[in-house]
């Protein structure tokens, strides 16, 4: 997860971010321009290919987003201090999303699959464009259930 060019990263890059920043599990970056709340989620879950549960003001208008993948929302705090309005992660506990909200920091939950499946295509592209790689193909395959609503 916290590796250079892994999950948090990959998710950073799914998403469109740019200006990049972190250390550890958590990284924060820059959206093409200001969006809702409600305009983010709908990016995210459209960038992701899931539901993307909102915690927090649906109005409030964000341009920088924190994240961590998995089950990654203990991390907010981090994010928050490096000016994240918004954290997107996997899991969000109900204690959790009520401290951030109270922070002022919308937390976006998307799944723990949808938010480390970048980083599983990430790891297959730099396996197979190694310099070590033996003569072989890597693949990625996954079997998806289709959340209906």
């Amino acid at each position: 997860d916290q590796a250079v060019g892994g999950c948090n990263d990959a998710l950073a890059q799914a998403i469109g971010l740019s200006d990049i920043v972190g250390e550890g599990f958590v990284r924060v970056g820059t959206l093409p321009q200001p969006m809702t709340t409600d305009e983010l989620a709908a990016h995210i879950g459209h960038s992701l290919g899931d539901v993307v549960r909102v915690m927090g003001d649906p109005s409030v208008v964000i341009d920088k987003v924190g994240m961590c993948s998995g089950a990654g929302a203990d991390e907010w705090h981090e994010a928050a201090a490096m000016g994240a309005q918004a954290f997107l992660t996997g899991e969000v506990k109900h204690h959790i999303a009520l401290e951030a909200s109270a922070a002022g920091v919308v937390m976006l939950e998307a799944g723990h699959h949808a938010t480390e499946e970048p980083g599983i295509f990430a790891l297959a592209n730099a396996l197979q464009n190694s310099a070590l790689v033996v003569q072989c193909n890597v693949r990625v395959t996954t079997s998806r259930v289709k959340a209906y609503h």
